[in-house]
């Protein structure tokens, strides 16, 4: 009777094995299990993690019924993960957090009232979710203020400016988002580090503030709206606005590509709009400013973003100039020094 039952369903003469089904019906079970648990903090709250009734996390008892949502979907958890033990499915990436089973909000008391408040967890998730959507290329992913190499080569002393370097990144760090300037200019000779600085702060802020960022490489940037003019694609607006409007942009290898003045132009509001709305900005540059022993061929940076944004970019930035040798020349072509690296 169970396989006349299955041919009619599969609705061909072939009749599949009784224990295909089986695991059929398990999986679906074992499905829901897991969706109920990925639900249960996207119907409560919203993206940011804000509250119930309000923006700090809190819900009251009987106002909306929050407590009582948040105790229905902790026993809900409770049975989905009783589910999954029975199938073998009890490794710790399907175990829920202990404190609010796995739906982002914890219930607690106070002067005898029952509230809901934001569990860490769901915080340190929406933070990794933040970092997942800032756009690092996998190339940075590893990249720490911790994992910053002061290297030197083999007939040569660590240039004092790299460990400088570090400094004032850990330091605009610590101090963000109350630092003295917007952001960060970091200028140098290829190889020296700027772009790892860079993603570090980056990821530290992500992780440990909170901060929405984006990452953008000037020469992409340029050829990806460069390709807007008379195409089907993005428009302009749509690829500038996650830029402006980030609490923090990493705006990689400033002054890279030649930009014609129309995207010029539009590279100059991406600047200003958040120099006007005080947003903090890191800009890495292999141009640096003229000296006065600089020869008539040097090219600086003004000539290359125009001279309006380099103006823009000394308000807004501490300047940090990074010396010394390419590091990936001497990684990669120097097998003594990769050997004793």
């Amino acid at each position: 009777m169970v396989l006349d039952c299955q041919e009619k369903r599969l609705g061909r003469r072939e009749v599949a094995p009784a224990a295909q089904w089986a695991g059929s019906g398990l999986d679906r079970v074992r499905h829901q299990a897991l969706q109920n648990r990925r639900r249960e903090g996207a119907r409560f709250g919203n993206e940011n993690g804000d509250g119930y009734e309000n923006g700090n996390g809190s819900g009251r008892s009987g106002s909306g019924s929050a407590a009582g949502w948040v105790r229905a979907r902790h026993l809900r958890s409770s049975r989905d993960t009783a589910i999954l033990s029975t199938m073998g499915e009890s490794s710790a990436a399907n175990q829920p957090c202990e404190l609010c089973h796995g739906t982002g909000w914890m219930l607690v008391s106070e002067d005898g009232v029952e509230m809901v408040r934001r569990c860490a967890c769901a915080e340190r998730e929406r933070r990794q979710r933040l970092l997942a959507r800032a756009g690092i290329p996998p190339r940075y992913q590893h990249c720490t203020l911790e994992g910053f190499r002061l290297w030197h080569p083999p007939d040569a002393d660590v240039d004092p400016s790299l460990r400088h370097a570090q400094r004032a990144v850990q330091k605009f760090v610590d101090l963000y988002p109350e630092n003295p300037k917007q952001g960060l200019l970091l200028m140098g000779p290829v190889g020296t580090g700027k772009t790892h600085l860079a993603v570090a702060a980056l990821q530290a802020l992500a992780l440990d503030k909170g901060v929405s960022g984006r990452f953008a490489d000037f020469t992409a940037l340029v050829l990806e709206i460069q390709m807007t003019f008379g195409s089907p694609g993005p428009r302009q607006e749509q690829i500038l606005e996650p830029l402006v409007k980030a609490d923090l942009l990493v705006l990689d290898e400033l002054g890279a590509g030649k930009a014609s003045p129309w995207v010029m132009d539009l590279l100059y509001y991406l600047v200003n709009t958040r120099y006007l709305e005080r947003r903090a900005t890191i800009f890495t540059t292999n141009f640096t400013d003229p000296t006065d022993s600089s020869p008539a061929t040097f090219e600086p940076l003004a000539d290359r973003v125009s001279r309006r944004i380099r103006s823009r970019l000394f308000e807004m930035c501490h300047k940090i100039e990074l010396r010394g040798g390419d590091f990936r020349k001497f990684q990669f072509s120097h097998p003594q020094y990769e050997k004793n690296a």
